[in-house]
């Protein structure tokens, strides 16, 4: 189905934003990355798309954080 097709995509570009590869590539990014992307994160600040940007093409490629996606669900919210 249509839902489905979109769910494994978004799933799928959640899991290229966990690796080292993307998160230090600004076109990747950009790319995976909506103009209008914001993210609340776990101290309850907000980012806009270029500041995730910045703070992911800073991280060290060495020291980058190892992440995985556990049981991914979709749900449309309108």
């Amino acid at each position: 189905s249509p839902d489905h097709l979109v769910a494994a995509k978004i799933i799928d570009g959640e899991k290229q934003l966990l690796t080292q590869r993307i998160r230090h590539n600004q076109q990747e990014l950009k790319r995976l990355l909506h103009e209008d992307f914001e993210e609340v994160g776990a101290s309850g600040r907000n980012y806009d798309r270029s500041q995730i940007i910045k703070l992911l093409m800073a991280e060290p490629v060495d020291q980058s954080p190892t992440f995985q996606l556990l049981e991914p669900r979709i749900q449309q919210l309108s």
